[in-house]
């Protein structure tokens, strides 16, 4: 098994849909169609993925000598072997970096247009 699929098993995806959640105020906003939510929705969804397999390879690594002692646990990529925990510990930071950034990337285009409004509302206060 790849160091990349190893790392891709411990962050566990099947875990995942749980995270579809994120995408339901889409549906109950009437903006399921809306590239504009859409886009940020998925963003937060892959985020919120990214996020939760990282904090499940933290807990590998952290209960690594428990797992390979237990009869299903042992089976899994850095319990088994398939991955080292300094590969898993490189993958952890990547991928928490990665997610981070793209958060702060919302962030930064949330205030983006906030700041956009705000300017635009005393323009038009100025004015009329």
């Amino acid at each position: 098994m790849s160091p990349a699929v190893a790392l891709l098993r411990t962050m566990r995806p099947h875990q995942w849909v749980k995270n579809g959640f994120v995408l339901a105020p889409l549906v109950f906003s009437r903006h399921l169609t809306s590239f504009e939510y859409g886009w940020r929705a998925a963003l937060a969804a892959l985020c919120f993925c990214a996020l939760s397999g990282a904090v499940y390879a933290y807990n590998d690594v952290v209960d690594v000598e428990a797992d390979r002692a237990h009869p299903h646990k042992r089976n899994r990529p850095i319990a088994a072997g398939h991955l080292s925990e300094a590969a898993a510990k490189r993958g952890i930071k990547d991928v928490l970096d990665l997610s981070l950034d793209q958060i702060a990337g919302i962030q930064e285009i949330f205030s983006l247009f906030g700041n956009l409004a705000n300017s635009t509302k005393q323009m038009a206060k100025e004015q009329y």
